[in-house]
């Protein structure tokens, strides 16, 4: 037998199977791990793009104290939005809608005497709801949706059946004063103008515009009532007193401005947005949920959003010569220098939300709501002006020749220019018998008051009023000889 070791033997290393590759390299192969890298890619770079889409904005707080903020404390016998719905309950359309636009654009422009008959017979139809409605004027809150409860979509029904309530209010001051009652004509001016502050108060922007729409036709009328003769210098004083208390009744613009963003923000949060939005785009709604999430949304925008209203706040409240510079853009962002916002720089924020963001479509452009605020202050300045430059031609029996003329008896300080630079006053100017009262337009520049031409960018040049002598020929015809017999 030999002794030599038999490879071949049952057991042995040589009759054993070939060992098996590792897992591993099977993984590597590249028949494998190239489809699966792809596969990979196609799965994770969505992912990845919305992350790096969402970080691109940097993540800041609530641009203000959202949990302070929305919350007012009014029962409804305190709210006089309560009282207003009971007059809009009562209002009789009685055939104004059907009324030609420019008969009412007359009546208000030039007063009673070219007030068509459909209107009066309008105005004769809803004394009943103007009794009511008139109640809720002389209150000092009002709230229609509590701001923490307003929606985007929500109908403010209330508000904006209040319109055509003011404007009765406005015809029916004409009306008394036609018929000389000065007094009365006042009292329905004075309501006018505070059922618009209750409009404002505590709710979006476009509610402030629509109070701001009813201080318009109000500035409109009030001129001619402090031009009538029969007005005296005590109810003069007495009507700027009521323009300052109704003006205490206003809510800092920036209030506004918080309600649109928790409105804006409850939007972003909605589980059927794309109901809201505007498909024009081109985006089809089956599309729209697996789109917006690559592309960061609803976080993505929620940041911008963020970032604007941060940027609008720090400057709304302020008088127009101190807010910062607006920078070029549809949506009205301020030149803040760097240091001192939280918010990224105009420029990269207007470009961000005009990167296919959700809220290109919300963001609203506040430049105009920015501008129409501000002018209406310059306006209300102005009328404040006018009063007392009226006061001051009963006293002296002519306009003042400059404004320091009229203090310290009619008023107690110059008045500012809110549309003009540091330091500025609204500005007067002799025009024959007739008195100029202007303030600086949006261009802040003194165009010589110039307040019904308007600038090559679409702007009024300067904002204020023409005064009159408050001479008989102001009364109508029907009271001339009234007045003649007196005299």
């Amino acid at each position: 037998m030999s002794d030599s070791f038999d490879t071949s033997a049952p057991g042995s290393a040589a009759n054993e199977p070939a060992q098996k590759p590792s897992r591993l390299l099977w993984w590597l192969h590249p028949k494998v791990a190239l489809p699966l890298i792809l596969f990979g890619l196609i799965l994770f770079s969505p992912l990845s793009y919305r992350a790096h889409r969402i970080n691109s904005v940097p993540a800041i707080g609530e641009p203000f104290d959202v949990q302070a903020f929305g919350a007012v404390d009014i029962t409804p016998a305190d709210n006089a939005m309560t009282q207003y719905a009971v007059a809009v309950g009562l209002y009789l359309d009685a055939g104004y809608s059907s009324i030609p636009a420019d008969e009412i654009i007359n009546a208000f422009e030039f007063g009673w005497e070219q007030t068509s008959e459909p209107l009066r017979k309008h105005l004769t139809a809803n004394e009943m709801a103007l009794t009511e409605w008139r109640k809720g004027t002389a209150r000092t809150q009002a709230v229609v949706v509590q701001p923490k409860d307003m929606k985007a979509d929500m109908q403010l029904d209330v508000v904006h059946n209040l319109s055509p309530m003011a404007r009765l209010a406005l015809l029916k001051a004409d009306q008394c004063l036609t018929e000389g009652d000065v007094e009365s004509a006042w009292e329905w001016h004075r309501a006018a103008i505070r059922c618009g502050q209750h409009v404002a108060q505590n709710g979006c922007l476009s509610q402030r515009l629509v109070g701001i729409s009813f201080f318009g036709h109000a500035a409109k009328g009030i001129p001619r009532w402090a031009e009538h003769p029969q007005v005296t210098a005590a109810q003069l004083q007495s009507a700027i007193e009521d323009l300052r208390t109704a003006e205490k009744l206003a809510t800092p613009n920036s209030e506004a401005l918080k309600c649109e963003y928790l409105m804006l923000s409850e939007l972003l949060r909605r589980d059927r947005l794309e109901e809201f939005l505007d498909h024009s785009r081109g985006t089809p709604p089956s599309l729209f949920r697996p789109q917006t999430f690559v592309l960061g949304e609803p976080e993505y925008s929620t940041r911008l959003l963020r970032h604007t209203f941060d940027n609008w706040l720090s400057e709304f409240d302020k008088p127009r010569w101190q807010q910062a510079p607006l920078s070029p853009g549809v949506f009205g962002l301020f030149e803040i220098p760097a240091g001192k916002r939280l918010s990224m720089s105009p420029r990269d924020l207007e470009v961000r939300i005009m990167s296919r963001s959700l809220a290109v479509q919300l963001i609203p452009a506040v430049s105009q709501f920015n501008e129409v605020i501000q002018r209406a202050a310059a306006r209300e300045a102005a009328l404040k002006l006018t009063l007392a430059c009226q006061v001051y031609h009963r006293l002296h029996g002519d306009w003042p020749a400059r404004l320091e003329d009229l203090t310290p008896d009619v008023l107690s300080e110059l008045p500012a220019d809110p549309l003009g630079k540091s330091g500025e006053t609204l500005r007067i100017k002799r025009d024959g018998d007739e008195l100029i009262i202007y303030s600086a337009g949006w261009n802040g520049a003194d165009d010589g008051g110039q307040f019904d031409v308007i600038s090559p960018e679409g702007n009024w040049l300067d904002e204020g009023f023409r005064l009159r002598r408050p001479t008989k020929n102001a009364l109508p015809k029907s009271l001339e000889a009234t007045a003649q017999e007196k005299d």
